[in-house]
């Protein structure tokens, strides 16, 4: 099961955002925005400093390959050029399992026995859990359709074949399928030196597919598949909570011309515009520049200056620019308040992700990895 990897960036200790990735501006009935990746802390800072790790089987049906899956996901996890977590095989701990229940046959493994194989296999962290639902269940349901029971041919033809018309229908009830997959776990990581659950989260997820016979003959999708796109949702809800990962952020534009006197001002705010929606923002951002010194006050360029800033990663510098152009404002706006409560966000979450990644760099140099 393939688990995308966290895309590596400049300068991963100075910034807290992921460069502008791929920018594609948003055009509709809607104030125009752009789109852009940024790397966010994990949710469970406790659990994402805990690097060097090893993952037991599971508890329940599947727990083997459950623990696989969870396993080859944090190997694919990646920050910078780097893994960023450093995996014990599982050759290796599987040996220390085999040699302790030889001589302890009444082994039990809690999280104190969690904990003592960790430090037989040099972990920071065990990363255990249970399986609390694996099934996929069928059940049926019909449908009313109308269907043709008499046709006609119409004298014309097609590639040599006749083609008809329907001339009579009726009401017919068919039987049809809705095939259900859920899949619910606990998974659970204890550190290795205090014997403490540092996180533990109930996971449940549910894919579903259904369908009539009538319908172009398309297949429902098979209960192994749809089990296996529940069990990597799950498991990628757990990585986000325990590995910093990439979010898509929508980044509004703003193109009002409040406040802009100079017609050459109008022409620049505009012509940004055009910049941006064939996706360059580079240039699009130069030439507001541009338009921000023939017209300083106005919130238009005062704004769109915020989201060059943004989406280069510069929220320090984005928020000042947001700041200054919510001032000159004369009414509350909506794009304002939700791009001044973004990058605020984004600032208080800053440290939490530097000092995620600086743990990550102690964490290699102490052990040589």
């Amino acid at each position: 099961m393939p688990y995308p990897q966290i895309l590596s960036f400049s300068g991963w200790l100075k910034r807290t955002v992921v460069l502008l990735s791929g920018l594609i501006l948003m055009t509709s009935c809607m104030a125009p925005s752009v789109k852009t990746t940024q790397l966010q802390a994990a949710k469970y800072s406790e659990a994402a400093k805990l690097r060097q790790i090893a993952v037991v089987n599971y508890k329940g049906k599947d727990g083997r390959s459950v623990a696989s899956e969870v396993e080859a996901m944090l190997a694919s996890v990646q920050v910078g050029e780097a893994p960023y977590f450093t995996l014990v095989e599982r050759n290796q701990l599987n040996r220390v399992m085999s040699e302790i229940k030889k001589t302890n046959a009444d082994f039990f493994f809690d999280n104190s026995a969690a904990a003592e194989v960790g430090r037989l296999v040099g972990a920071k962290a065990i990363y255990t859990g249970q399986i609390n639902a694996n099934t996929v269940t069928d059940e049926s349901y019909t449908q009313k359709r109308k269907k043709c029971v008499q046709k006609v041919k119409t004298g014309k033809r097609i590639l040599g074949v006749d083609v008809t018309k329907c001339v009579k229908k009726k009401k017919v009830t068919i039987s049809c399928l809705k095939r259900t997959a859920i899949f619910k776990f606990t998974p659970k990581i204890i550190e290795v030196e205090t014997g403490r659950i540092v996180y533990a989260r109930k996971i449940s997820t549910t894919k579903s597919d259904q369908g009539c016979p009538d319908e172009d003959n398309r297949m429902i999708a098979a209960g192994t598949q749809l089990m296996d796109q529940a069990r990597e949702s799950a498991i990628l809800r757990m990585r986000q909570d325990i590995a910093p990962h990439l979010v898509t952020v929508s980044i509004a534009l703003m193109e009002e011309e409040e406040g802009i006197e100079s017609e050459a001002a109008r022409k620049k705010l505009q012509r940004g515009m055009e910049f941006a929606r064939a996706n360059r923002m580079d240039r699009a951002c130069e030439i507001w520049s541009h338009g921000h010194k023939l017209s300083p006050d106005a919130p238009a360029f005062l704004f769109n200056m915020g989201a060059c800033s943004e989406t280069s990663g510069d929220l320090t510098t984005a928020l000042s620019w947001y700041t200054k152009a919510d001032r000159a404002m004369l009414h509350p706006d909506d794009k304002m308040n939700a791009a001044l409560h973004r990058v605020k966000e984004a600032l208080n979450e800053r440290d939490t992700l530097r000092d995620q990644l600086k743990k990550k760099q102690q964490n290699h140099n102490a052990s040589g990895f």
